[in-house]
Parts: structure tokens; sequence; C-alpha cells
């Protein structure tokens, strides 16, 4: 009986040692690497010539107007500096107010801008007016940017027109 424990033994050493070397030839596969990180969005170019289009209402309740917008962005760190011109046709009429301004704001990270405007022009009729406002500016994407601003404007023989609101799309063709 003592010999069959010991075949036992044996034979249980013998499977065990046979199975570490079976282990042994079985080729280790490496774990796979995690992919690549994504390729960063460049940031938003805000200095350059820009072109756009608008419209808005006016606050007390006169019609709606459209226009085109254009200017020229100097960036500084995040300081923005430059001049902005603009012309409207006020309401369903052959009104047309035209003005130029000199525009400085504040970049908030790469894709807020937070404007204010000052200038002078035409805001239609005889007069020259004087607009003082501002807004911001939200890029949606490496060229397009969203608009929005609020401006008055100042007659310098009459009275003071309504306040402006505005929206527009703004193409920055340096992105």
């Amino acid at each position: 009986m003592k010999r069959a424990g010991s075949i036992v033994v044996g034979f249980a050493a013998f499977a065990m040692t046979a199975g570490a070397a079976m282990a042994a030839d079985i080729p280790v596969v490496a774990p796979l690497a995690p992919p690549p990180p994504p390729a960063p969005v460049a940031a938003f170019d805000w200095a350059g010539p820009y072109v756009g289009a608008d419209a808005g209402l006016f606050f007390w309740g006169a019609p709606v107007h459209v226009g085109l917008h254009g200017g020229y962005n100097i960036v500084n760190g995040n300081v923005l500096y430059g001049v902005d011109a603009r012309a409207s046709l006020v309401g369903f009429s052959s009104l047309i107010e035209a003005m130029v301004r000199a525009r400085a704001g504040y970049l908030i990270g790469e894709r807020l801008l937070v404007f204010a405007a000052a200038g002078v022009g035409w805001p239609g009729g005889p007069a020259v007016g004087f607009e003082l406002g501002g807004g911001a500016e939200f890029a949606l994407g490496q060229s397009l940017s969203l608009r929005a601003e609020v401006f008055q404007v100042f007659l310098t023989t009459g009275p003071i027109y309504p306040t402006f609101w505005t929206v527009g799309l703004t193409f920055h063709p340096g992105n």
C-alpha cells in the first residue's frame, strides 16, 4: 500500500510539473496600448479681417433692421482692439444707417470675446450721429462666430434713436 501511495504522489508530482512546463510554452501577449489622444483643436484666431451679416430690432417697437458689418482686429494677449464698420437697412424703407467705430474687447478663454464700441456715422437722414454700444462674440468653429450686441445712436441735431439689438454671423477668413 505504501507503494501505491508513492505511485499516486509521484503521478501527482509529474502532472503538476508537466502542466507548469506546458504553461511556460504559452506565448505572453503584451497588453494593448491605449489609443492616441485626439488631435488638439486649434485656438480661434480673432486677429485680422472679418465680414458678416446681422439682423435685429429696435427696443421701442420700431421695425426690423438688417445689415452687413466688417472690420479688422488686432490682438495683444487677451486684449482685442480694432475698427468695425456697419451698414443697415432700417425697417422696410430706404433708410440706411452706416457707422464706423472703434472696438475694444477682452477674450475670455479662446472662444468668447466681450467688447465695447464707439463711433460716428450717418444714422439715416440729414444728421450725423454718435454710437455707443457693446456685445459679445462666440467662436462657433474655426472661422465663424456668433455675434450679439446692443447699441445706442445719439444724433447731434435731434432726438436719440431707439436702442438697437442685433444678432449676426461673422466670417473670419484668416482662420
